[in-house]
């Protein structure tokens, strides 16, 4: 449920905004360069899904993240 209420917000905001989309773990969809966007709208899909407190989040940062331009 989480997964499906996710796409339908994710493309939403792509209509809207006219990015593309990074597909990360085949779950979350994060706009490329703003992690913060796209885990506002995770936590809006797991909300609306009615799993609100009942769902943890996590992130695993790569290493090659952290060198850019390098």
């Amino acid at each position: 449920m989480v997964d499906a209420l996710l796409r339908i917000l994710s493309w939403r905001k792509l209509a809207q905004t006219a990015a593309t989309l990074e597909i990360m773990v085949g779950l979350l969809q994060i706009f490329p360069g703003n992690i913060s966007e796209g885990l506002d709208l995770v936590i809006v899909a797991i909300e609306r899904a009615g799993y609100n407190g009942r769902i943890k989040l996590t992130i695993d940062v790569a290493a090659t993240d952290f060198c850019v331009g390098k």
